[in-house]
């Protein structure tokens, strides 16, 4: 069974990173969300970029954990 979803989306994870990072006061890194989420750098790297172009349950449900948001904080879903 398939566990993505192809489409264009936008991902709000920079964002989350801001917000979080002002909660804990301390500067939330790409490489602590990878460390704590136990995703990969390059996987984080291209959500923070916003270029994602599948979506992973796995990688979802770890990033919504982690920043305790729900998927419409994480993210978006682009029109063409």
């Amino acid at each position: 069974m398939e566990n993505t979803i192809m489409a264009a989306f936008k991902s709000n994870l920079k964002q989350l990173m801001l917000e979080k990072s002002v909660k804990v006061g301390h500067v939330v890194t790409q490489t602590e969300v990878s460390e704590q989420t136990k995703l990969s750098p390059p996987t984080i790297a291209r959500w923070y970029q916003s270029n994602i172009n599948k979506i992973e349950i796995e990688t979802v449900s770890k990033l919504l954990n982690y920043f305790d948001c729900k998927f419409d904080d994480l993210v978006q879903y682009v029109e063409d």
